[in-house]
């Protein structure tokens, strides 16, 4: 058997492992966050926690891609990674003050969610080390650590009599990521404290330029895919944040839950072929073998399509929505909610499907078309939303969940594959 398949089968074993156990967690609370706190509390938890999975994407994403990208095993590496990590936190966690107090919750609530942001960021490019070392082992544990050690404090808080719901849901969340980084970061802490020790010492503009402009390349990578990373995530979420606007929190909730679960179901099947197939098709790239990196992702997507078709097929013969509905997410069935969870699976295989099809850009370096395309499809879902969910609803987020997929899947499809 070819080297990267077996690469390939035994990182997705640990990857769907991980990924199953962690999600399968991660599922079934929030039927439990609805069924204690209530639909309205989720829904102003969604909103809060998104906005913070946006910035560790923000601040963490396009370090995480170059090292995927680029790793090549040395503590220079490394190092310059970490610092420029801590370079780049503290105007995101102004931002995170600043938007969170926006929305107006209050500062503790900011606070809280900022330091999250923090501890996040640098698990996750930990994490990214490992993944780009093929250490599936290790790279999975952080998800069960974080999912089990929230959904521990969800319930551990709940028998606390009075207080503010949505602070004990907030600092659960804290508490998973400060879990997951203290189990996580125990082999990297020394080298963790140093980069810090470094960078507290030489914290001058000219010393921070100079960082830059050594890591220029990280920079010309990884910028455009940072905004990425950022556009993407708004394009996912940025539709609850307009319900709130125009209906209730309630709403967001409802709509929130929906989504958050099926996204949450096609991740499961999803992320363990991306995740254990990504490095492999980068080796691949980077040792020169364009057409066998290429062909590797064609079987990929020939593969997720075939999931799409069968998990659309098996939803609408078998009648799965009332069941869905009403014995998993604990909600009211209606058709609006029936459309809601088609469309939304829908559209979440086609961006799962779209991560693929991009992938030829990201080889090629071409992040700002990608980033272009992100965007096209961003100012697409945010302006059908903010015209049509104030006169239809929610269904209309549904429908441009798809569309607005499509046309990301569309146009890095036609730059990767008819461009010369």
């Amino acid at each position: 058997m070819d080297i990267s398949k077996k690469i390939l089968y035994k990182n997705i074993i640990f990857y769907f492992f991980g990924i199953l156990v962690g999600g399968f967690i991660n599922f079934f609370s929030i039927p439990v966050i609805i069924e204690i706190y209530g639909v309205e509390s989720y829904g102003q938890f969604s909103l809060i926690q998104n906005i913070v999975l946006i910035l560790i994407s923000f601040g963490s994403g396009w370090l995480s891609q170059n090292i995927l990208r680029f790793n090549d095993n040395s503590s220079t590496f490394k190092v310059n990674i970490i610092l420029l990590y801590y370079i780049t936190i503290l105007p995101i966690l102004i931002i995170s003050l600043f938007s969170i107090v926006l929305i107006k919750y209050n500062l503790t609530i900011a606070v809280i969610s900022s330091l999250t942001i923090a501890i996040g960021g640098i698990t996750a490019i930990i994490n990214s080390f490992y993944q780009s070392t093929f250490n599936a082992k290790k790279n999975v544990f952080f998800d069960i650590f974080r999912v089990t050690g929230f959904i521990f404090c969800v319930y551990l808080f709940s028998k606390i009599k009075g207080g503010d719901l949505l602070t004990y849901l907030v600092i659960s969340f804290f508490f998973s990521y400060l879990i997951a980084f203290v189990l996580k970061i125990k082999n990297d802490f020394i080298l963790i404290r140093k980069v810090f020790f470094i960078y507290i010492r030489n914290i001058k503009q000219k010393t921070i330029i100079k960082v830059f402009k050594r890591n220029l390349n990280f920079l010309h990578y990884g910028l455009p895919l940072s905004l990425w990373f950022t556009f993407s995530s708004i394009l996912n979420v940025g539709d609850r944040y307009i319900i709130d606007l125009f209906i209730d929190k309630s709403a967001v909730g409802n709509y929130s839950a929906i989504y958050d679960l099926i996204y949450k179901g096609v991740s499961i099947s999803f992320t363990p072929i991306l995740s254990a197939g990504y490095p492999i098709i980068s080796k691949l790239y980077n040792q020169g073998k364009v057409a066998k990196a290429f062909d590797f992702i064609y079987k990929l997507i020939f593969f997720e399509v075939l999931i799409l078709v069968i998990g659309v097929f098996t939803l609408s013969y078998f009648n799965l929505d009332k069941f869905f509905l009403e014995k998993i997410v604990r909600l009211q069935y209606s058709d609006t909610n029936a459309k809601l969870v088609l469309l939304i699976l829908i559209g979440a295989i086609i961006w799962q499907i779209a991560m693929l099809v991009h992938k030829p850009l990201e080889l090629k370096l071409k992040t700002k078309q990608m980033l272009l395309f992100v965007t096209i499809a961003l100012i697409f879902n945010l302006l059908f939303n903010f015209l049509l969910v104030p006169q239809y609803g929610t269904i209309m987020s549904g429908y441009a969940t798809i569309i607005s997929a499509s046309i990301y899947l569309l146009l890095c499809f036609s730059y990767s594959f008819f461009k010369k």
